[in-house]
Formats: C-alpha cells, structure tokens, sequence
C-alpha cells in the first residue's frame, strides 16, 4: 500500500499540469506514491498529457468521468489505494521543497494516520480512515473542500498548519473576480452555458458552505459592514437560492449558528494549529496574518480566543 495517494480532477488544463505534476513527482520521489486523476473529458491536450506520463511507467492512474468536482474527488478517492490521501489542484503547481518537507513531516507526526493536516491552502493530507468516517467528498462543484474539511473538525479529525505550499499560476488580472473569471474561462462553451454553471456553482457553494439567513447577514453587517438595505438584497437572493436548493433536494451543513462554514473552518484551523517548525518548516515558511485582516476581524468579534493563538503563531520561530 503506498504511503500517499495524490488525488485530484483535471479539465483543459493542458497549460499548467506538467508543471503540477512533476512538482509533485520531485516532491514525493523518497516516498511510496501514486498520482490519482479523474479528467472531465477535457477537449485541449490534457488527458494526451496525462496519458504520455503514464506510459512512462509514473505511478499515475487516470480515467475519464463527466461528473462535478466533488463526485470527481470522490472517485479518484475511491480509485486510490494509499494509506493517507493527498487533495490538491491540477491548475497550479508545488514549492517542491515545501511539499517534500511536508510529507516528511507528515510521516513523523504524532497524529499521522489519526487526523487530517491542513495547509492554509489548497493542499491537505487526509487519512483514509478519517475520509471513510466523515464521508467523503459530496457531488459538489463549488465548497466541496470546506464542506469535507468543516466535517472533520467537528468530530475533532483534523489539525493545521500555516504554511503555503501551492505557488500561483499567473494570471492576468489585478483582482479575485477576475481571476476567478478567467480561471472559468475553459469550462465555458457559450453564454447560456456561463449563465447556468454560475447559476449551480452559487447554489452548490451555499450549499458546501452552510450559508443561512441568519449567517449571511452577520457577514454582510460584521464583516464587510455593508448598509442595511444592501443586507437585505443579499439575504432576499439567498432565501431565493435556499428554495432552489430545496428543489435540488441538497442537504446543507451547518456547523455553527454564527459562522458560515468556510469562517468555521478557518477559526478551527487558527484555534488546532501545529508549530511547522517541528514538521522541519522553516521559521520564513510561517504564515503570519494580521490581526487586522478582514476575516479574521470578524471571526475575532464572535470567537474573541483566537486573538491569542494568533500572537502565539507569530511569536514561532523569532527571537525571544
């Protein structure tokens, strides 16, 4: 049974996943792997791609499977047949000597096998044994991730640690909507195709990530202080998605009364967050968020605790 099983979605991202993947081959190259990858029927050059690394003889299993992203995650879960599951992207790529560290890391850690280990980003470790007691992956295609990890911290499976491993493709755009814009861009064959996948992705996402009325309009008030009558449209439209959803018969999660639970997850990571430096990090690998950033400010006004773990974090590795 290999120690780490890599598991992840593709769909036309023909541009970035040679550099993604041989990211994660010199990363993992001192240990037991396997690549898992269920390609959406891409139509660039992809799935040739992925098919020429495993003619090469590199542990990579890849079928080809329209489904969303979560149900994708699931079966390349499913597939796989390592002790500890690796989540992560394909249209991105790896600090390959953080990913190293990281798995070292992993295998000498006191909870390694027990609890999930959460980076402050896209790539997380998740024991097979933790996947199969919360679940799973759910037929989402937007807030699958928080929606699996939320889970785990509620029965207490899963800890963090705030480094950034995942490095950024470039993309040209000075803002996160338009990031996020382009990153859509290869999903979109026409108008009323962009018009219906933002449509479900919305829904999906409310869904993943627990958004209630009652949430929704914390958020709006405490955390991008908007004016009341734009707290209203905000909490009209979601009383509108709600009702879609309940047509769509999907269940939503909601693990705080206050927090939605994308806030949920990150208060739970700031709160079970493991010093890096003894997973063999170095201290200029830390991530150190101010006190003043929005997100945390709000969560801080709710869950007030947090306020010292923080100080903590930013005291690790520096000089007394």
């Amino acid at each position: 049974m290999p120690t780490f099983s890599f598991c992840s979605t593709s769909y036309n991202n023909a541009k970035r996943i040679n550099e993604c993947l041989e990211s994660i081959i010199k990363a993992a190259k001192n240990f037991e792997y396997q690549i898992v990858i269920v390609d959406n029927y891409s139509n660039d050059s992809t799935f040739e791609i992925l098919q020429r690394y495993k003619a090469s003889n590199f542990p990579l299993n890849i079928i080809q499977h329209k489904c969303y992203r979560g149900r994708g995650r699931q079966l390349a879960y499913k597939l796989s047949k390592g002790k500890n599951i690796v989540y992560f992207d394909t249209d991105c790529y790896y600090d390959t000597k953080k990913l190293s560290q990281l798995l070292t890391g992993y295998v000498n850690w006191k909870y390694k096998d027990e609890k999930s280990l959460l980076g402050f980003g896209i790539l997380q470790i998740h024991p097979r044994d933790v996947i199969e007691k919360v679940g799973g992956w759910r037929n989402l295609n937007r807030a699958e991730d928080i929606d699996l990890i939320a889970r785990e911290f509620v029965v207490g499976l899963a800890r963090s640690f705030p480094v950034i491993v995942k490095c950024e493709p470039d993309i040209p755009s000075p803002s996160l909507l338009l990031s996020t814009f382009f990153r859509e861009l290869r999903y979109i064959n026409s108008l009323d195709e962009f018009f219906t996948r933002l449509l479900r992705n919305k829904l999906d996402k409310i869904v993943g990530s627990g958004y209630t009325m009652k949430n929704v309009f914390l958020t709006y008030r405490y955390g991008y202080t908007q004016s009341l009558p734009k707290i209203l449209v905000v909490c009209f439209f979601q009383a509108i998605f709600d009702l879609l959803n309940r047509f769509r018969m999907k269940e939503k999660l909601v693990c705080d009364p206050i927090l939605t639970n994308w806030a949920f997850v990150m208060y739970n990571k700031l709160i079970n967050m493991e010093n890096p430096l003894k997973l063999g990090f170095s201290a200029e690998d830390i991530l150190r968020p101010p006190l003043e950033e929005q997100w945390i400010n709000f969560i801080v006004q709710f869950k007030p605790e947090i306020t010292e773990k923080i100080r903590e974090m930013n005291k690790w590795g520096t000089s007394p």
